[in-house]
């Protein structure tokens, strides 16, 4: 695989990388978001920071261009199976324990919107994807994911916000049953048929991955 990964970030986020950048310079501000990310994206793949864009200008959304490389999926006879949601390949539950005595604070609310295009080399074609997915904790988080392939392109894209970071430990059972099926809906399959194709044929033109 080849192509390029777009991170655009508003608020808190980009204060964060600014203030990063502040401590450290651009090259050092480079390399942490380049771990960052590739910690996130399925095994095989290899993500390299390219550069910024308003760094060092708070008037306008801070922005990541990476380029990305690789190659991801495990194939098995004519099917290939690949992560169905790009960034969240590796996510773990955020709360494993089953109860919680001490409150809960995840920091400041966000909104983290993925939309994923991936062009399919020569001999592979979209089988299926996993069903669109609603998961809402009313008034406190919301989460989306929409799916969809035809023929070699294959289009994902999800949502999620969080409006409340302040939790009780009464709350913890529906905040840690909403995250649990969070990462269950991210962690489905994209299906692919694939056939042989005749030597030396070229694969189309990646498509671009937004976080």
């Amino acid at each position: 695989m080849k192509g390029q990964i777009r991170i655009a970030m508003p608020g808190a986020e980009a204060l964060r990388w600014r203030q990063y950048a502040l401590s450290h310079d651009e090259e050092a501000t480079k390399k942490a978001l380049e771990k960052e990310v590739q910690q996130r994206v399925p095994a095989g793949v290899q993500v390299k920071m390219n550069h910024f864009l308003g760094l060092t200008d708070s008037s306008t959304n801070l922005m990541a261009i990476l380029d990305v490389s690789g190659s991801m999926g495990t194939a098995t006879g004519k099917r290939v199976f690949v992560p169905a949601a790009f960034f969240e390949a590796t996510e773990k539950p955020i709360f494993s324990a089953e109860q919680r005595e001490n409150p809960i604070d995840l920091h400041f609310p966000y909104i983290a919107r993925d939309d994923i295009t991936l062009t399919l080399a020569p001999g592979l074609t979209v089988d299926s994807v996993p069903s669109n997915a609603s998961i809402p904790y009313p008034q406190m988080a919301d989460y989306q994911a929409a799916y969809g392939g035809k023929g070699t392109v294959y289009k994902q894209a999800r949502l999620l916000a969080l409006g409340n970071t302040l939790y009780k430990p009464e709350e913890y059972s529906r905040l840690r049953d909403f995250f649990q099926k969070v990462v269950a809906q991210d962690l489905q399959q994209l299906v692919l048929d694939r056939v042989a194709v005749a030597a030396g044929t070229s694969a189309p033109a990646p498509g671009p991955g937004t976080k």
